[in-house]
Order: C-alpha cells, then sequence, then structure tokens
C-alpha cells in the first residue's frame, strides 16, 4: 500500500504498465527497441519520448480503447 498508513496519505495502490515487445517497434517514424527482451525490464535504460510522441501514444489510445 505505498507505505502510506499514517502519513496522512489515503491508502491506494498503482501500478506501473511497462510495454514489452520482441520485435522492434515503429511510431510516428521513431523506433522503439526493448533492450532487454525476454529479461526483466528493472535495469532498462529510460526511454523517453518527446512530449509530441507522448501526445501522439495518448490520442492513440483514446481512439482504440
Amino acid at each position: 500500500m505505498n507505505d502510506s498508513a499514517g502519513s496522512g496519505a489515503p491508502m491506494h495502490v498503482h501500478w506501473h504498465a511497462i510495454p514489452r515487445y520482441k520485435e522492434v517497434k515503429s511510431f510516428h517514424d521513431r523506433e522503439f527497441v526493448d533492450q532487454r527482451w525476454p529479461k526483466s525490464a528493472r535495469d532498462m535504460e529510460p526511454n523517453k519520448p518527446s512530449s509530441e510522441i507522448l501526445e501522439a501514444i495518448k490520442d492513440t489510445i483514446k481512439a482504440n480503447f
């Protein structure tokens, strides 16, 4: 429960979705490589897309949800 008990913060649970893929994926002319496939994602280098790519990802998710 994220150690929030007693801190005044409401109890909550959250999760992280880390996309994993065996092949190189392309989206809006950008390639995404899963550097550690099929091993744990814990030690992966951060992949910080631009704000334009993040908006395009968000719009694509909304359009296909």
